[in-house]
């Protein structure tokens, strides 16, 4: 057990950093009142959620995440691993779970269902509400059964009950479907009786704490009915589909012959070997509805069982069902799943993973004339094709790929790079090429606002004067930072934006090209760098150097010259190279850059040239225009002075 924790763990460690905060994440932090919005008080986030979130969130999760956010920082990792915590207690209990309603062996397998499932793993490093609503299942679960076959239950026991039905009503409304499920039950198989009354007195004072915040899902529903319908949204069997496809890793056939053999198990001899946990009284039939169910026919014709164990053994396929028929009627009903959003259906994956390790555990608890050890080795051989089908899953990333914040830009990176790169009074404009462009304004700020670097999408400059507009925004910056959203084909708006740069600002080429992401870096430059007639030195024909700007290296730093290039229209392109070189007093060579001319007719390059280990000294950088297919080099001319030659001094620095 201990071992399958520790792989959940890697597996959701995995990728806990791999994408940005996306929107909904975002969302999260607000709500909670986390960096870098402003601090909440525990009733602030409760009153945040009631008015400003009433149709997506329940407050338990939020309170939860401001307490740890406090605690642990507000790092994308040490928030996101509230979710991976909460996944490992879910994974835990489900174990306890499957072990208390079957057996050892059952619960094994229900942990390798859960712990290892694709869409699971993905939702322990997402920092939204799932997570701890998957959890709040199999405790609620649990509690109960515990609640009903105890002789004495605990004062414990019994708190814990009430506050694991509070967890799912006030973390995720779906959520309720496990209470769906605990109700029928208790309402049709359990004894009836003094102690049958317990849990209903439970349930009911939960129900009571649970009546303030009735009036905020009736303002969400009545949001929600006012919220057009996605024309995506999945179908009945679509749903189902869609349920097979992920908790069954794309493998139907297992996921049918392991449910088969649950569903089998119910009608099947008890055994010693697990299905009477110690601790816990069988369930004996009600005093009247018992005697119609001691006379039913078809359980006793099919295997002459009682039925209290026959019930008994049902019970976690009879809590899955129903928990999957309440999430088809809320379906049919909100219209929630969509593609993308196949996340509604996590609450049903502890229940189903129980019923999964039964029918696992099924061949080795069978009581057939089968040796023991045949029927042991294929319940471990069906362990291990759930390990290996989950792990392939979650591996290769095909199952989650499509969903909602697996395709995120890459805010975080974005971030660092203007960081790393960017001046006070920058200016970055990011094109995004998403049918909702909008939904990424408050990523945007959330990643970006604390920069010394004002920020705006580019679509929020379109109107009836589009240059006008962009003009306002850029204010004479020093540089400009243009994104480029690659998810989809460019939809307009980045090239008009770059026509209105051009004659103040010169393309210094392309800082950061990652995938979903481009990001271009365009300077402000004096007249002069615009035009070849001035250019500071020439090489070949039609080849002016028009910029040089080489900063004095500071102490550990790299050279980091700047140059401005002109090409004439004849100039044949991709064909000659830079070369720049440090030498010192002595005419030695002592380092060396080299890079491709641009392509454009007129662009700046900046490139860095490793001087940090070169002894304290003068220093001379030069530079070379050459033909990179043959060597041959550019004869180059000095304008202001005359000077000429193929190697030609930039600037004098001196390393103390």
């Amino acid at each position: 057990m201990l071992a399958l924790l520790l792989l959940t763990m890697a597996l959701g460690l995995r990728d806990i950093t791999a994408n940005a905060i996306w929107l909904d994440e975002t969302w999260s932090v607000y709500n909670a009142g986390g960096s870098p919005y402003e601090p909440l008080s525990p009733l602030g986030i409760v009153n945040r959620v009631a008015t400003e979130d009433p149709r997506n969130a329940a407050p338990m999760y939020h309170l939860l995440l401001g307490g740890w956010g406090s605690l642990a920082g507000w790092s994308a990792f040490a928030i996101r691993y509230s979710s991976l915590l909460y996944g490992l207690l879910a994974v835990a209990f489900t174990y306890r779970l499957a072990r208390d309603m079957a057996s050892p062996l059952a619960g094994l397998g229900a942990t390798v269902a859960l712990g290892t499932s694709a869409l699971f793993i993905y939702f322990t490093h997402e920092l939204r509400t799932y997570m701890l609503a998957t959890l709040m299942t199999p405790i609620a679960v649990w509690c109960y059964w515990r609640l009903i076959h105890a002789r004495r239950p605990s004062i414990i026991l019994q708190i814990g009950f009430v506050i694991s039905l509070l967890g799912l009503l006030y973390t995720h409304y779906l959520a309720a479907v496990a209470l769906a499920g605990i109700g029928l039950y208790h309402l049709l198989f359990v004894r009836k009786d003094r102690r049958w009354l317990r849990p209903v007195i439970l349930m009911g004072i939960a129900g009571l704490l649970f009546l303030p915040w009735l009036g905020v899902i009736a303002t969400g529903m009545q949001l929600n009915a006012e919220q057009p319908k996605d024309p995506g949204v999945y179908d009945l069997a679509q749903t189902l589909d869609r349920l097979i496809y992920f908790f069954g890793s794309n493998t139907p056939a297992l996921l049918a012959l392991t449910v088969g053999l649950a569903v089998f198990s119910v009608w099947s001899p008890e055994n010693s070997r697990g299905l009477k946990p110690p601790g816990y009284e069988k369930i004996k039939p009600t005093k009247g509805a018992g005697k119609a169910r001691k006379s039913d026919w078809t359980v006793g014709i099919i295997s002459g069982q009682s039925f209290s164990s026959v019930v008994r053994r049902f019970a976690p396929l009879f809590f899955a069902l129903v928990a999957i028929i309440c999430i088809l009627i809320a379906q049919s009903t909100f219209r929630l799943i969509v593609p993308g959003r196949e996340r509604y259906l996590l609450m049903l994956w502890p229940l189903l993973a129980v019923v999964v390790g039964i029918g696992i555990a099924y061949p080795a608890q069978n009581d057939s004339k089968t040796p023991f050890a045949w029927r042991f080795g294929g319940s471990i051989a069906l362990l291990f094709l759930w390990l290996v089908v989950n792990l392939q899953g979650t591996l290769n990333g095909q199952l989650t790929r499509d969903i909602d914040g697996a395709n995120a830009l890459p805010w975080d990176v974005l971030r660092q790079t203007l960081e790393a790169e960017a001046e006070p009074g920058d200016a970055a404009a990011i094109n995004i090429t998403v049918y909702n462009w909008a939904l990424e304004v408050q990523t945007a700020d959330y990643h970006l606002r604390d920069l010394p670097v004002r920020h705006i999408l580019m679509q929020n400059l379109f109107a009836d004067d589009f240059p006008e507009a962009v003009r306002e925004f850029v204010d004479d910056a020093p540089n400009i930072w243009v994104g480029l959203d690659k998810r989809l084909p460019l939809q307009g708006g980045y090239d008009e934006f770059v026509s209105v740069l051009a004659g103040h600002y010169i393309s210094c080429g392309v800082v950061l090209d990652v995938p979903r992401l481009r990001l271009d870096w365009y300077k402000r430059f004096p007249e002069s760098a615009f035009n070849p007639d001035d250019a500071v030195m020439r090489f070949g024909d039609g080849i002016a150097l028009t910029y040089v700007d080489v900063p004095t290296p500071q102490s550990g730093q790299p050279l980091r010259p700047l140059l401005t290039w002109s090409l004439a229209d004849d100039v044949s392109r991709g064909t000659y190279s830079v070369a720049l070189h440090v030498i010192d007093s002595l005419g030695t060579p002592q380092a060396q850059m080299d890079y491709g001319l641009p392509d454009d007719s007129l662009a700046c390059r900046q490139t860095e040239i490793p001087v940090e280990n070169l002894p304290a000294g003068d220093y001379t950088l030069t530079i070379i225009v050459y033909n990179w297919a043959t060597g041959e080099r550019l004869p180059g001319l000095i304008t202001p002075t005359g000077e000429m030659g193929e190697q030609l001094p930039l600037t004098h620095f001196i390393i103390p």
